[in-house]
């Protein structure tokens, strides 16, 4: 991510991403308007925006804002899935736990970049956390995630010298893609 720090990101066409996506959101908008419609964005999407926005930020190295972004994403996917702690149940939603977790996970890049390591350790083992709870609660659709998740966060272990517990957890995902796999 660093080596595009001061370059713009374009598409083959050369636009700019960023500006192009603001500017067909701008455009669904004016459509729906002129119409006599309204597009009701809904709190998810915003978040899963804001999330998105926060890569594309990075991307081209303007890394407080995606680092602003991001933090704000985190905030509403939070609020959406019912508040702070890992466990699904109790009136928690499970998408919005799990849109949780996977924004926590791009949040623990953004962390990294600007050198905010320990709260990106944080940000990390709490969507393991998340993305393991819902493993547990329902196999069938959160192993993989699981899974990623465990892969970064070995990561992040192995770049913070913790050696042994990266391999355990890099040791866990395979096992868990293995399974998948069949």
């Amino acid at each position: 991510e660093r080596a595009m720090q001061g370059r713009r990101l374009m598409d083959p066409l050369g636009v700019d991403r960023i500006q192009f996506i603001n500017g067909v959101t701008g455009i669904a908008n004016e459509v729906a308007e002129s119409q006599g419609l309204r597009i009701e964005w809904s709190r998810s999407d915003l978040a899963s925006n804001l999330d998105r926005r926060a890569g594309w930020l990075a991307e081209v190295g303007r890394w407080e804002e995606a680092l602003a972004a991001s933090t704000e994403a985190v905030q509403m996917f939070r609020r959406l899935a019912g508040g702070p702690g890992p466990s699904p149940g109790e009136g928690r939603d499970v998408d919005g736990l799990s849109d949780l977790a996977r924004s926590l996970g791009n949040h623990s890049n953004r962390l990294v970049a600007v050198g905010r390591w320990e709260e990106a350790f944080d940000a990390i083992t709490e969507a393991v956390q998340i993305f393991g709870r819902l493993a547990q609660a329902h196999p069938d659709g959160f192993f993989s995630s699981y899974a990623g998740s465990l892969n970064n966060y070995s990561g992040m272990l192995m770049d913070s010298g913790r050696r042994e517990e990266a391999l355990a957890a890099s040791t866990e995902a395979v096992q868990i893609y293995r399974g998948l796999v069949g």
